[in-house]
């Protein structure tokens, strides 16, 4: 973490911001594919919220799942499939995890979050992880098991429904609320600056959707 060139150490501090790289190996663990195991992002000191997080895929293919809450009732559960260009943002206080799509190829990837960053697994390991785990199919697909030990996560309203691949959503003419603020990059790349913390992670403010307000 803290990417950055020596000249822009001050600003980005003033700004409360940090960049960082990450790369995930190919291969498998078992019979799921590379992953985080997942978390919350912590309230940070400054704001006294938990920030949000915008990953650019540089390498490879990746999936960004989220999920609302972390209790029993998982709430919404989005997993975003994104390659090389292309930017999502998990939206503040959702738990995700980032995972590696392809078995076969590394996965890189830049992410922008908090400098007061922090990861709050509190909640994913009382359930032994997030409410759906990836599996890789025999034929090298990604599917997805739910985790029953969240109790909603098997129940007939099928919160698996709600998880969508990046082709899809992107397809849909009017995109739905939360998938619309996993995809800010237009409107990052629009601006000449760059914003300061508390213009781009704070909720109050208008550059942020209003998707993201829940």
């Amino acid at each position: 973490m803290d990417v950055r060139r020596e000249e822009d150490e001050h600003d980005l501090k003033a700004r409360y911001l940090l960049f960082g790289v990450v790369a995930y190996a190919a291969g498998r663990l078992g019979k799921e594919p590379v992953r985080g195991q997942g978390h919350v992002h912590a309230i940070a000191p400054h704001s006294g919220w938990s920030p949000p997080e915008l990953y650019e895929i540089w390498e490879g293919t990746a999936i960004i799942y989220a999920q609302r809450f972390t209790a029993d009732d998982p709430g919404r559960c989005i997993a975003v499939t994104a390659g090389p260009g292309e930017k999502v943002v998990t939206p503040p206080g959702w738990a995700h995890a980032v995972i590696n799509a392809d078995t076969e190829q590394q996965m890189v990837f830049g992410a922008w979050c908090d400098r007061q960053y922090g990861f709050d697994y509190t909640g994913v390991r009382a359930h032994g992880g997030l409410a759906y785990f990836p599996i890789i199919s025999a034929e090298g697909a990604i599917e997805w098991a739910a985790n029953h030990r969240y109790h909603a996560a098997d129940s007939s309203s099928g919160r698996l429904a709600a998880i969508r691949s990046w082709d899809s959503i992107r397809s849909r003419q009017s995109m739905p609320s939360t998938a619309n603020v996993l995809n800010l990059s237009s409107g990052l790349r629009s601006r000449n600056a760059l914003p300061t913390c508390g213009q781009c992670l704070n909720p109050r403010r208008e550059v942020i959707s209003e998707g993201v307000r829940t």
